[in-house]
């Protein structure tokens, strides 16, 4: 009984390493808010109006959802994936009052929310000593979803 039960996990030990990581594991995506950070990624706006710079990217803002695999190399450890990538930034915003006949803009500022949000494409691989490459291929220009 105890060289089979040695035997399941040695299996089990040897499947489990140098797997084929999978798009949505929380270490991809982890590595990918990295990837922004570290190298100052400069996400344009499709409306042409700015940009977002991956130093200023969190946890807290930035998700990437509605995630697919593309394509799967379990040969190469590897996957394609697509992803949408959602930012949210906070802002102030000064209306427009208008006073005595004319438009002035407002002393105190009201602070809104604005997401912005596009697709992307990645890759993740595992190599021989099991360690994640992940390499951000493609991030759309994001587009406004909302603004509260």
């Amino acid at each position: 009984m105890k060289k089979i039960l040695f035997l399941v996990i040695a299996i089990t030990t040897i499947s489990c390493q140098n797997s084929t990581p999978k798009c949505d594991d929380p270490e991809v995506l982890k590595t990918i808010l990295q990837i922004f950070k570290e190298n100052n990624i400069e996400i344009m706006y499709a409306d042409g109006y700015g940009s977002v710079k991956g130093d200023t990217l969190s946890s807290a803002n930035t998700k990437i959802t509605d995630i697919l695999t593309t394509k799967k190399d379990n040969d190469l450890n590897s996957c394609g994936c697509e992803g949408k990538l959602s930012i949210e930034s906070k802002y102030i915003s000064k209306e427009l009052e208008y006073k005595n006949g004319e438009f002035h803009q407002a002393e105190i500022g009201v602070e809104k929310t604005s997401i912005r949000e596009g697709l992307m494409q990645y890759t993740a691989q595992r190599n021989s000593e099991n360690e994640l490459i992940v390499k951000v291929e493609n991030v759309e220009p994001l587009t406004l979803k909302s603004n509260k």
